[in-house]
């Protein structure tokens, strides 16, 4: 039927429109924020089924999990404590979580850096890989 999606696409496209809602923002997608802080450069992608934590160039998006060919994958967004300022890579979405350190909550902020991405464990894969 026209006009309808998948829950599994459906799901992936509320979390790119988040992301890209929380970039506008922050500042505007595709421009150099206040103070310096770098263009978004990654797309950081969890496969729940494989556990396979990877990510693209910031121009391609995932239509599948590279090692099981899964299409259920959740974002990873930047989550940052309001207590503590730490920095919590997480794939669930949420608007809020806990910071793992210190309890307090943790707010959806940017796109993850590659540097904070290979950091959480995420390996670098390809178009031809994602699509």
């Amino acid at each position: 039927m026209r006009g309808r999606v998948n829950g599994a696409r459906a799901s992936w496209m509320a979390a790119v429109v988040l992301v890209c809602g929380v970039l506008v923002l922050a500042g505007g997608a595709g421009c150099r924020r206040r103070g310096g802080a770098p263009e978004p450069e990654a797309n950081g992608f969890f496969c729940p089924k494989c556990q396979l934590k990877f990510y693209t160039d910031w121009e391609v998006f995932a239509d599948k999990c590279p090692g099981c060919g899964n299409i259920d994958l959740r974002m990873v967004i930047v989550y940052t404590c309001t207590k503590c300022g730490k920095a919590i890579l997480d794939p669930s979405g949420a608007p809020t979580i806990l910071c793992q350190e210190c309890k307090a909550p943790a707010y959806a902020g940017t796109a993850p850096t590659v540097q904070q991405l290979t950091g959480w464990g995420a390996v670098k894969k390809s178009k031809s890989e994602v699509q």
